[in-house]
């Protein structure tokens, strides 16, 4: 056994050698690992995207986006494509967003190939993707790849201009099998719009940010900017809106085109649903949305009596920061009182009494303001015209049987009241929100007219008719500050002291302050609880350009040039319905040697327009090429079917054949009855440039290869008539 020295307290003691204590040697992290520390990270990262959630949540989002949304499509065997992820094997946020593709791709919704390119990539980082079942892409495609089946596009914080690559390769058909994760294309879309960018430059993410279905993705917080911003987008709409709409402007699109889209498409493609604003000069928001104080931290607080400093806003949306009230900027500092416009009292027939302690005036409401005190405690509510202080107020939510004459101040249901009596702050329904509370400012008030069918019939200040619940409380009286309206501001100084900005000056539609018609009142509209959802409004947001262009489009069209104008809109819808027609096969007939027998290969064509289409059919080479029939009308939302001949050929075919289909939108008033080769020959035709569709001939020698090419007569396909 070996010798240990003891000291007398009984601690061993450690010998010195050479004057230095005895270290033991440390050993690295890893000797025979050199990426011990990184798949240790791997897994930390991992752990942590199937506790927080986050993972079954992106889960769950491609779910719906490629099951109910697209189930149309075979999504057993999505592809998945990443771009941009960036050094994985030293940025933790790339590291983040590798693990949670992998993640993705373990699931087998994407057990199909998997893509990823990013030039920045070391070796050790392409031999880490590759022992993962990765293909790394050779070359920089720059985006521009066709996704021919379903394919889940992978592109966390990657540049506009990429996406707007991928959304060119796949303007047409393919368009459906595109899913996103990354970026919101709106968000981009803004970003081009405000940095005044070539909109000709991004003009498929321009168009593609009015189709895409965004699903926001939660718990990202915890991943700091590896996920920050990021969402799951897809498309709804159907392939033919898509490849017509993608490409072009939105009022570009033909309207006779819709019924061929679902009743979905359709509600987004209707004119009623674009809203062509002004980028600079947005309208405001709406009622009671105007954006002067951020109100979002008196969510989870619990009522005071006392001073709040809130965030003021300026007119400026509290998520995005960009400018959305332009009428709203600077004013005085003070601090916000938070009001309550809700009084609830018992429903036993008792009442909760306050005592009103001060009145006075208000930075925020137009209206006076009281500070009640009561059991419940102290509360700011808004004064009517004879209040002060030392009054004694009464709140009652009873209904009783015989109706009451309140005094002012007090708080009943509209149903307890009798008719006649002046009310103010009336609830729209049962339990609504402060912003869906009636006659709020300054000296506005409601009468209670009559009760019909258990419903209490409402006046408004502008004479308009309500039918409310019985149960709806409102307050006694007519507010305070009556003589609100016929202050005398004295000077846009004193507006803007009050956060009121100068308007633009610009014109504006007449209002009732013009003069205007007398119009009937609408009958009393019955409310019973809150409205349903507003339907979605794509807005267009156009610079001063496109709003110089659009105003000089709409002015040159006087009363001189309506029968003009209208002749052009026909001519030009005319166009776009022969632009419908579809072919199949669209460009190209492929043809293999030998050539010594008859070849008979079908051509299909479809009318997706509301008018009938006058066709005929062309050849180069109309001894060698025979096709019927020649001419003839296809129906709307009717078809065609085009048997064309080849006939034997001996040597080398020729390379120039192509067949050509020639198609004119007829009008609705003209007869189908003539002969279709007696109708190219009518005025209305021939003023009408016919829509050209080619079909190239392509002749493949035994092999399977293209003929040398050699000098050969070329043909015209001109017409015999």
């Amino acid at each position: 056994m070996m010798n240990v020295e003891v000291d007398e307290n009984g601690f061993i003691e450690r010998r010195v050698i050479n004057g230095m204590k005895k270290r033991k040697k440390r050993k690295s992290i890893a000797e025979d690992d050199e990426n011990c520390y990184w798949r240790v990270e791997y897994e930390r990262y991992k752990n942590k995207l199937l506790h927080t959630g986050l993972f079954e949540n992106v889960l769950s989002s491609l779910i719906i986006a490629m099951h109910d949304k697209l189930p149309q499509l075979s999504v057993s065997s999505a592809d998945v494509v990443c771009y941009g992820l960036g050094a994985f094997y030293e940025c933790k946020d790339a590291l983040c967003q590798l693990v949670l593709l992998e993640l993705l791709c373990e699931n087998a919704m994407f057990s199909g190939k998997k893509w990823i390119f990013d030039p920045i990539f070391s070796d050790v980082e392409k031999n880490i993707l590759v022992s993962k079942g990765w293909t790394l892409i050779a070359e920089n495609e720059r985006g521009l790849r066709l996704a021919s089946v379903p394919t889940l596009f992978y592109m966390p914080h990657c540049e506009r201009e990429l996406y707007n690559n991928v959304l060119y390769a796949n303007r047409h058909s393919t368009f459906l099998n595109l899913v996103f994760f990354g970026n919101s294309f709106k968000v981009m879309s803004d970003s081009v719009v405000e940095e005044n960018e070539n909109l000709t430059t991004f003009r498929y993410l321009l168009n593609a940010s009015q189709l895409a279905k965004e699903l926001p993705l939660s718990n990202t917080s915890s991943f700091g900017e590896a996920f920050y911003a990021t969402c799951i987008q897809y498309f709804f709409c159907d392939a033919v809106m898509i490849a017509t709409f993608l490409g072009r402007s939105l009022w570009q699109v033909s309207l006779r085109c819709m019924h061929a889209l679902s009743s979905k498409t359709q509600k987004v493609l209707r004119p009623s649903s674009l809203i062509i604003t002004n980028r600079r000069f947005l309208p405001k928001p709406g009622p009671n949305i105007q954006y002067k104080f951020d109100l979002t931290q008196l969510k989870c607080m619990p009522y005071t009596h006392k001073p709040i400093k809130i965030r003021r806003l300026g007119g400026r949306n509290p998520e995005t920061g960009k400018k959305v009230n332009q009428r709203v900027g600077g004013g005085y500092k003070f601090d916000w009182l938070w009001i309550s416009f809700r009084r609830i009292g018992p429903t036993d027939g008792t009442f909760y009494e306050e005592k009103v302690i001060e009145v006075r005036r208000d930075g925020i409401q137009t209206a006076f303001i009281a500070l009640v005190a009561g059991t419940r405690g102290r509360r700011w509510i808004l004064a009517t015209e004879n209040m002060k202080a030392g009054d004694v107020i009464k709140t009652s939510c009873h209904l009783p049987r015989i109706l009451i004459k309140a005094e002012e101040g007090d708080s009943w249901p509209v149903g307890a009241l009798v008719p006649g009596t002046v009310v103010n702050s009336v609830e729209l329904y049962p339990g609504c929100p402060d912003e869906r509370i009636l006659a709020k400012n300054a000296g506005t008030s409601v009468i209670i007219q009559k009760r019909v069918d258990n419903r209490v019939v409402i006046l408004l200040p502008s004479k308009h008719e309500l039918r409310i619940l019985p149960e709806c409380m409102a307050t006694v009286g007519r507010l305070s500050n009556v003589n609100r309206n016929k202050e005398h501001w004295g000077s846009m100084n004193m507006k803007r002291r009050m956060g009121i900005r100068q308007g633009s000056g610009l014109w504006h539609r007449k209002d009732g302050y013009c003069g205007r018609k007398i119009h009937p009142l609408p009958p009393a509209k019955t409310v019973d609880g809150p409205p349903g959802p507003v339907p979605e409004n794509y807005s267009v947001s156009l610079n001063k350009r496109h709003m110089n262009a659009l105003f000089v489009s709409f002015c040159s069209c006087s009363v001189r040039h309506t029968v003009r104008f209208g002749m052009h809109l026909k001519k030009e819808e005319l166009k776009r319905a022969a632009q419908s027609v579809e072919i199949n096969p669209k460009e190209e007939i492929i043809l293999q040697a030998p050539y010594d027998n008859i070849k008979i290969i079908e051509i299909n064509a479809f009318n997706h327009s509301d008018f009938h289409i006058l066709y005929k059919f062309r050849t180069n080479r109309p001894d060698g090429i025979q096709i019927s029939p020649v001419y003839g009308y296809i129906k709307p939302g009717d078809g065609e079917i085009f048997a064309v001949e080849f006939l034997p050929i001996t040597g080398i075919p020729p390379f120039t054949d192509r067949c050509t289909l020639h198609c004119v939108a007829l009008p609705k008033n003209y007869s189908k009855s003539t002969r279709p080769r007696d109708m190219w020959k009518k005025p209305v035709v021939k003023v009408m440039a016919a829509e050209r569709k080619v079909i190239r001939i392509t002749y493949l020698n035994e092999a399977g290869h293209l003929y040398p090419k050699s000098v050969e007569a070329v043909y015209d396909d001109r017409d015999d008539d």
